[in-house]
């Protein structure tokens, strides 16, 4: 709400709900003008979280003995940080990834809601106000099926990633 007012009431930068302006034609810079508050809503919520542990998992590597075998062979700082140290901490990473996907389905609800953007969340919302049982129970079957994608996805990329982790 402090978005919308300071953003799009006082400063009058960017539209403040809906999906497009007009009815007639549907131009896709008109998509992204009004995306672009909702998404910065949703993402405002997910990169503190996310850059503390990339943060935690990246000083936690950094202390590490191969990282001082690499650093007296000559390695250059960025090389050392980017190809080791976040190459190796990127399976706490990811998991953080995908821990966090059942909360973008809770945050998509409010988030759509406000700004009066279709989809999923808004559609929950409306089910849940008018009763509608089985849109309802649709939704969350939906949303259970993405999370175990996701979680398979997850335990995919820990094998292509981590080359101590095999699939059989």
């Amino acid at each position: 709400m402090a978005l919308i007012y300071i953003i799009c009431v006082k400063l009058n930068l960017l539209p403040s709900s809906g999906m497009y302006s007009s009815v007639g034609s549907r131009p896709l810079g008109d998509l992204l003008t009004h995306l672009v508050l909702p998404a910065c809503t949703v993402a405002i919520g997910q990169v503190g979280t996310q850059v503390r542990y990339v943060r935690a998992a990246v000083l936690e590597e950094l202390g590490k003995d191969y990282l001082r075998t690499a650093k007296a062979k000559g390695v250059p700082p960025t090389g050392r940080i980017v190809r080791h140290a976040l190459r190796n901490s990127l399976l706490s990473i990811i998991t953080l990834i995908a821990m966090q996907v059942p909360n973008l389905f809770g945050g998509s609800v409010i988030v759509e809601t406000i700004f009066s953007w279709p989809g999923i969340g808004s559609l929950m919302s409306a089910s849940i106000t008018a009763r509608d049982y089985p849109v309802l129970m649709a939704m969350i079957l939906i949303s259970a099926l993405v999370v175990v994608v996701v979680n398979l996805v997850t335990d995919l990329m820990y094998a292509l990633i981590d080359p101590r982790i095999r699939l059989k």
